[in-house]
C-alpha cells in the first residue's frame, strides 16, 4: 500500500505548480519579458512584485515530487538503514538547497522592498552571487529529477 504522505506531496506539489503558473501569467500580462523603456513605470513594479512573488512557489514545486518518490520506493522497496539515509537525504537537501536559494533570491538587496521602488541608493548583492547559488541550486536538483 503507498504512503498516504506521498499522494498529499504530489497534490501540494500541483498545488504550487498552479499558484505559481497563475502569478507568472499574471507577471507576463504586467510586462514582464517587455524592455522595461517600453513600460509605465507602475506596470514595471507590478511585473517585478509578481514575478518576485512567484519565485518560491515555483522553486518549491520542483523540490517535492523527489521526497514524493523516495516515500513511495521506501514503501515499495525494504532498504536498508543506510539506502533509507542516502534516499530521504538526497532529496530533503535539495529541497534545503531550494529553500535557501528562495531566500537568497528574496533577501538580495537591502531593503527588501527595493526591487519594486527601484531606488538607486539600495544595497544589493553582487549579481554573480545570485547567479552562482543559482547554478548551483540547479546542479544539485538536477540529477535527482
Amino acid at each position: 500500500m503507498i504512503h498516504q504522505n506521498s499522494s498529499s506531496l504530489s497534490d501540494c506539489r500541483k498545488v504550487l505548480s498552479l499558484v505559481y503558473s497563475a502569478v507568472l501569467t499574471a507577471s507576463v500580462r504586467a510586462g514582464l519579458g517587455e524592455h522595461p523603456y517600453a513600460l509605465e513605470i507602475h506596470d514595471l513594479v507590478r511585473a517585478i512584485r509578481l514575478y518576485s512573488i512567484a519565485i518560491p512557489f515555483g522553486n518549491l514545486s520542483v523540490s517535492l515530487p523527489t521526497i514524493s518518490l523516495a516515500i513511495i520506493l521506501d514503501d515499495i522497496t525494504v532498504p536498508t538503514d543506510r539506502q533509507r539515509w542516502l534516499l530521504f537525504g538526497v532529496p530533503c537537501f535539495s529541497a534545503l538547497v531550494r529553500v535557501v536559494d528562495v531566500i537568497l533570491i528574496c533577501t538580495t538587496c537591502a531593503p527588501l522592498s527595493a526591487p519594486e521602488n527601484l531606488h538607486p541608493d539600495t544595497k544589493c548583492f553582487s549579481g554573480s552571487v545570485v547567479i552562482n547559488f543559482v547554478y548551483f541550486a540547479a546542479g544539485v536538483s538536477c540529477p535527482i529529477v
